[in-house]
C-alpha cells in the first residue's frame, strides 16, 4: 500500500483586482492510502464519438483525476456518466457530469458503478486521467 496526498489551494486578492471583496486564502490537504490497483494515462479525446476515459470500478472508493492539456478553447471537452450496457434504471444512456476546460483538471473522489466517458466538443484534445482505489468496498 502507498501514500497518496492531495492538497488544494484556493486564494484571490482583496477587491477591486480580486474575484471577492476580502482576500481569499484555503489550502487543505489530505494523506490517502491506495489499497488496491491505480491508473494513470494519457489518451486523444476527440470530436466523433464519446471515449471510454475511467471504466466502472464498481464499489470501490476511488479518487479520479481527469487533466485536460489543450491549449485553446477549442479543446474543451464534456465528461459524462454512461450508464449504457448497465443493468441499472435509467432514462438516457449518458449523463453530462461536468466540462473541463483547456488547462484545467478535476479530481474527485468517486464509487464508479458506471464507466466515465469523455468527448472534444470543437477539437480534439490530449487528456491525462488517473484512479487510485482509496478505500475498502461499499456494500
Amino acid at each position: 500500500m502507498a501514500t497518496l496526498t492531495k492538497t488544494v489551494t484556493l486564494s484571490s486578492a482583496s477587491a477591486p483586482s480580486g474575484v471577492l471583496n476580502d482576500a481569499l486564502s484555503i489550502s487543505m490537504s489530505k494523506a490517502l492510502t491506495v489499497t488496491g490497483p491505480h491508473t494513470l494515462k494519457k489518451m486523444t479525446v476527440t470530436t466523433a464519438a464519446a471515449l471510454e476515459i475511467i471504466p466502472a470500478n464498481a464499489d470501490k472508493r476511488t479518487l479520479v483525476y481527469i487533466k485536460n492539456n489543450a491549449t485553446s478553447a477549442t479543446g474543451d471537452i464534456k465528461v459524462f456518466n454512461n450508464h449504457t450496457g448497465n443493468a441499472d434504471t435509467v432514462t438516457a444512456s449518458t449523463e453530462l457530469i461536468m466540462e473541463i476546460a483547456h488547462g484545467e483538471f478535476a479530481l474527485f473522489p468517486a464509487t464508479l458503478d458506471h464507466e466515465l466517458t469523455a468527448q472534444a466538443i470543437s477539437a480534439d484534445a490530449a487528456v491525462e486521467v488517473g484512479t487510485f482505489v482509496i478505500g475498502d468496498d461499499f456494500v
